[in-house]
């Protein structure tokens, strides 16, 4: 799983002429970029970026994970490195 993924912050990436988010994504993953795009404008990004990554180690590992399941992971991973003080 040697893959390197660039974070990019985008503000607005996913709106619409009106302003609003038009396919409700607050990120998004490229695969074929190795891209995690988010917004910086929208309320929690770290949540979202640890969502991201989730999907990206189970892309690269064939692992399958419904979405549910894909959220309470990066919630998850996110509270250990914070609770061990690796991510303030």
């Amino acid at each position: 799983m040697s893959s390197t993924y660039k974070v990019v912050m985008e503000p607005g990436f996913n709106r619409n002429a009106n302003g609003n988010n038009s396919d409700n994504y607050q990120a998004i993953i490229s695969y074929k970029r190795n891209e995690i795009k988010l917004d910086p404008e929208l309320p929690n990004v770290i949540e979202n970026l640890f969502h991201e990554l989730t999907h990206m180690v189970c892309h690269h590992l064939s692992i399958e994970m419904e979405e549910k399941d894909v959220e309470r992971f990066g919630e998850g991973l996110k509270h250990l490195l914070i609770e061990n003080e690796l991510l303030k």
